[in-house]
């Protein structure tokens, strides 16, 4: 009797770990179909962060690519993207630094990219993007207060 009920516990907390998984999986899936469709996307983001999903990477580019955003809304894809950490993530980020749309996205962006990897700038995939981020970033500095938002590596890795 004490083996069936050993084994049964344990069936118990096995089936109880693979439905925690199988939740995991598709609490992502669901926020991905939001983040792609419509609905709620800065709740979508915000659980794809906290989950480290680089899935959302795709749709997180572009929603970040779409003119017709406005600012509160790409805030917090680009605090996903750091929240996910993954480097597939730095190649938006600077895109978005080069349309130069904002100071605040531009600030933020920086920040998240020294989040992701301070090292960003030594991917081969990136290289082409380097001259025209830094002059966008000096002639920011110039104009705007960007040294008291900027955090200092992130400027000191952008040559500035």
């Amino acid at each position: 009797m004490k083996i069936k009920k050993k084994w049964l516990i344990i069936f118990f907390i096995a089936f109880a770990i693979m439905d925690s998984c199988a939740n995991y999986n598709n609490k992502s899936d669901y926020y991905l179909k939001v983040l792609s469709g419509s609905g709620n996307k800065k709740v979508a983001l915000e659980w794809l962060g906290l989950l480290k999903e680089p899935r959302a990477i795709p749709y997180i580019a572009k929603l970040l690519r779409q003119k017709e955003q406005k600012e509160y809304e790409k805030v917090p894809a680009i605090e996903c993207l750091g929240k996910i950490g993954h480097r597939d993530g730095i190649i938006p980020i600077v895109e978005l630094i080069i349309r130069d749309e904002s100071d605040y996205e531009t600030e933020l962006g920086i920040e998240t990219l020294g989040k992701i990897d301070p090292k960003w700038m030594n991917g081969q995939d990136i290289k082409s993007y380097i001259p025209r981020c830094i002059s966008l970033i000096k002639q920011k500095l110039k104009t705007t207060n960007l040294y008291d938002y900027t955090p200092t590596f992130a400027l000191v890795k952008l040559g500035v």
